[in-house]
């Protein structure tokens, strides 16, 4: 049978009323078909969006994030860069940056006020510091997963998690630690005064972390530390480095009051601060397109800390939203 553009022939005996009548009946035919077939397929687009995010939306006409797996967390929200959480008194909080809105809690015994929170390269696995250890978090499942004993838990001041998946390194005031997430067992990685925060390359092989007013490269292999980074515009607290692996930032709490300051980390320039307004800054985030940025301050008054995006290349603001009051500054985005 054909759909379109067959004629249709009449027979030795029809009139023709007859020929026109059995045209018309071929025609009616032939849409139904065609209705079919296109509701068949919108159902079907339909279907496939729901199970990739919930909504049905259209294809987006603008690059792809670097990295994969964004959309494919589970357990979070999922917004155009991935899922993202943030720490609480009673556990970890999905965050659904589009909307500015936290999800159902996971509960995480003795977290405390400020617990440390990062997230696995696939996004499928939180770990969080509490006052049991290093707790693994099954974001899928939303189940917690055996403590792995630190040495003093409350002394631990950021962690980031090796591209790898299978090593969390952590500074304190000792310096910085490794722990393998397969064997549990933590080493001491190098000794350092009071380091503040640290971040990875794409690569895994170099660490950045800061300490005082310096950014130190730390060569995660032979454990050996590079010339630091100095300058004007940097007293870092915390840093993140952008997904090319080219850029840091680096949020300053003394020089430059709530101020990011980019590094480009090939040539070791220091680059002007971008200054965000909204109080103190405690945390920041380069979300996996590279051209957009999370800040974590800490508004005046009975308020919980404020989330502002900001374009790092037009270096202006895009939005800002409240958290719940008895959230702490340590946001976490999927890649």
């Amino acid at each position: 049978m054909s759909l379109v553009g067959e004629p249709v022939t009449a027979g030795p005996s029809e009139s023709d009323t007859q020929v026109l009548f059995r045209e018309a009946r071929a025609r009616r035919r032939r849409l139904r078909i065609i209705r079919v077939i296109v509701v068949t397929s919108l159902a079907g687009a339909l279907l496939s969006g729901m199970a990739l995010g919930g909504v049905f939306t259209p294809a987006s006409t603008g690059s792809s994030p670097a990295s994969t797996g964004g959309s494919g967390v589970s357990g979070g929200i999922a917004g155009p860069f991935g899922a993202a959480y943030v720490t609480s008194t009673i556990g970890i909080l999905p965050v659904d940056l589009q909307n500015g809105t936290t999800g159902r809690p996971i509960k995480v015994p003795e977290i405390g006020k400020n617990g440390v929170l990062a997230l696995a390269p696939n996004g499928k696995t939180a770990f969080v510091i509490s006052g049991r250890g290093l707790v693994p978090i099954d974001l899928t499942t939303r189940t917690l997963g055996a403590p792995i004993p630190v040495p003093t838990p409350s002394g631990i001041s950021s962690m980031v998690i090796a591209p790898n998946g299978r090593t969390a390194y952590v500074t304190n005031f000792k310096g910085v630690d490794s722990i393998n997430l397969v064997t549990g067992s933590v080493d001491t990685l190098v000794a350092m005064q009071s380091p503040s925060s640290i971040a990875i390359t794409p690569s895994g092989k170099t660490a950045y972390v800061t300490v005082n007013d310096a950014v130190i490269p730390l060569d995660l292999a032979t454990r050996a530390l590079g010339t630091p980074i100095t300058g004007p515009n940097i007293a870092p607290g915390t840093i993140a480095i952008s997904p090319s692996g080219r850029a840091a930032y680096v949020t300053n709490g003394r020089i430059v009051y709530g101020s990011v300051t980019p590094i480009d980390l090939a040539s070791r320039s220091i680059r002007s601060p971008i200054s965000i307004p909204g109080g103190p800054i405690l945390d920041f985030e380069v979300a996996s397109n590279g051209r957009t940025a999370y800040v974590v301050t800490i508004p005046g008054g009975p308020r919980g800390p404020t989330v502002t995006s900001f374009n790092l290349a037009s270096r202006t603001i895009v939005e800002s939203f409240s958290l719940p009051l008895d959230t702490a500054p340590n946001l976490v985005i999927s890649p």
